[in-house]
């Protein structure tokens, strides 16, 4: 497995800073730089890159602010705030639900990780071939951020997690994910133009990557009947 270790920058710090020996802090950064927390030592790369993109993608800090721009007129960043918390809320609660049933049953994660990838194959090509239509109702901006889409896609992520780092990590995504799409919502009046372009050029290769991801989660999903 391809692991990198990530070394406590408090330790780091210390240490250049108080480089003498025998001056209690050097004990201090000694200590702290051999405590091995568990979600700061080692990671999957593959895992970590595949996750953050296709979380990000999923949940689309950037490119789901013009639907909620033209369905909210004011207080946005207010109601921006409550509509992500509750987003934060109702995928935390489909993750608890998923990890009963994955404990229940061993063949439901094979089972959820092929309709995953069929899911995504069918939401990507939607994406490049078909108009996506905007509801105009707040619902609809609970959906943007936390629909099947996004939860399959978290779920997944986390049955692939091998340790407790990779499902921290997960996690930690999800909730950089929601940060951003905040302050995307804040910023849009201010970056407008860049947002536009970006949204514009970003829609078919997020078309293009949730086809191959769909396919690539299918395939291996196989492996489990050993076709």
């Amino acid at each position: 497995m391809l692991t990198t270790f990530i070394p406590s920058s408090f330790a780091i710090f210390t240490a250049s800073v108080f480089p003498a020996p025998g001056r209690p802090v050097n004990a201090i950064a000694f200590i702290v730089s051999n405590i091995r927390f568990s979600f700061f030592i080692f990671m999957d790369i593959s895992f970590a890159i595949t996750s953050f993109l296709l979380i990000n993608y999923m949940m689309d800090p950037v490119g789901n602010v013009p639907a909620f721009i033209s369905i909210v007129k004011n207080n946005r960043k207010k109601i921006a705030g409550k509509y992500l918390i509750l987003c934060l809320l109702i995928i935390t609660f489909f993750i608890f639900l998923a990890n009963i049933l994955f404990q229940l049953f061993d063949v439901a994660i094979i089972i959820f990780q092929m309709f995953a990838g069929i899911f995504l194959f069918i939401l990507g090509v939607k994406m490049l071939f078909f108009e996506k239509k905007r509801t105009k109702s707040l619902p609809f901006i609970i959906s943007l951020y936390s629909g099947p889409g996004v939860i399959t896609t978290i779920i997944y992520m986390l049955s692939k997690a091998e340790n407790f780092n990779e499902k921290v990590y997960v996690y930690g995504v999800v909730l950089s994910a929601i940060i951003f799409s905040w302050f995307s919502i804040a910023m849009y009046e201010k970056f407008e133009v860049y947002f536009k372009k970006i949204i514009r050029y970003a829609v078919r290769w997020k078309g293009i990557l949730l086809i191959l991801f769909g396919i690539y989660f299918f395939i291996d999903s196989l492996f489990y009947f050993h076709l």
